[in-house]
C-alpha cells in the first residue's frame, strides 16, 4: 500500500483532500496542528504537529519512520493561515512549513532510496497573483510560496527526486465563505466563469499530480480559479 502526508488535513478543502485520497486507496498520514478530524477514516493516520517549528517536522518524521512500512510517495503542502493579525505564525505556516515538510520529505525518500519520484504539491492562492485582498500578509505569504515552490522544483527535479508542483485555487465554496453573503457575491462576481472552485476540484487535480508524478510535470503553477488570474 502506499501513502500520502497531507499538511492541514482537518478540515476545509483539507478535509476533502483526505477523503478523495482515501478513496483512491491510499494510506494518509493528516498533520493538524490543533485537533484531530471529526470523523477518522480507517485509511487515516493522525499526527499533531506544528509545520512552522523545524523540531516538530523532524519528530515527526522520525515518527513515521518507525510506524510507515508502505513507500510514502507524496506530500500535500496544505496547511495554510489567513489574516493579518497572526502575523509571525502565519509566515512560519505559510512558507517555512511547505520548505521544512518538502527537504524532510525529500531526506526520508533519499534515506529508502525509493525509485521514482516522490510528488509534492503546494497549495497557493489566487490572492497572490492579483487584485484587492483583506489579507496583504497572506497575499505576500502565497507568493513566496509560489517561487519557493518552483526554486524547490529545481533542485529536487535535478536530483530525481521529487515532481513539484502548486496549485492554484480561486474563492473556494467552503462553509467559511459561503456563509459569509455579500463575500460570496464579490467572489461570484469577479470570476469569469460566475463559478466558484470547489474542494472536491481541488482535491481531484491532486490525485491526478500524485498519479502523474513521473512524468514531467514540474514546477508548474496550475490555476483552478474560473478565469480570475487572466481577466
Amino acid at each position: 500500500m502506499q501513502s500520502v502526508i497531507v499538511t492541514g488535513g482537518t478540515g476545509g478543502i483539507g478535509s476533502s483532500i483526505v477523503q478523495e485520497l482515501c478513496a483512491k486507496g491510499f494510506l494518509v498520514y493528516v498533520i493538524g496542528h490543533s485537533h484531530e478530524p471529526k470523523e477518522m477514516h480507517n485509511m487515516v493516520r493522525f499526527h499533531r504537529c506544528d509545520v512552522g517549528k523545524l523540531k516538530d517536522v523532524e519528530q515527526f518524521f522520525k515518527n513515521i519512520g518507525h510506524e510507515a512500512a508502505e513507500e510514502i510517495i507524496a506530500l500535500v503542502n496544505n496547511a495554510g493561515i489567513y489574516g493579518d493579525d497572526r502575523g509571525e505564525e502565519l509566515l512560519r505556516t505559510n512558507i517555512l512549513g511547505p520548505y521544512y515538510m518538502t527537504n524532510s520529505f525529500a531526506a526520508y525518500r533519499r534515506a529508502h532510496s525509493f525509485s521514482g519520484r516522490g510528488a509534492v504539491i503546494n497549495m497557493g492562492s489566487a490572492a497572490a497573483l492579483h487584485g484587492v485582498t483583506r489579507s496583504p500578509l497572506y497575499a505576500a505569504s502565497k507568493s513566496a510560496l509560489h517561487r519557493l515552490g518552483t526554486a524547490q522544483a529545481l533542485v529536487y527535479a535535478q536530483e530525481g527526486l521529487l515532481s513539484i508542483n502548486t496549485l492554484v485555487p480561486g474563492p473556494v465554496a467552503t462553509n467559511m465563505l459561503l456563509e459569509r453573503k455579500d463575500s460570496l457575491e464579490a467572489a461570484i462576481q469577479h470570476t469569469p466563469s460566475h463559478t466558484l472552485t470547489t474542494p472536491r476540484e481541488i482535491a481531484e487535480m491532486i490525485s491526478v499530480l500524485i498519479e502523474k508524478r513521473n512524468h514531467n510535470i514540474v514546477g508548474s503553477i496550475i490555476t483552478i480559479d474560473g478565469g480570475r488570474s487572466i481577466s
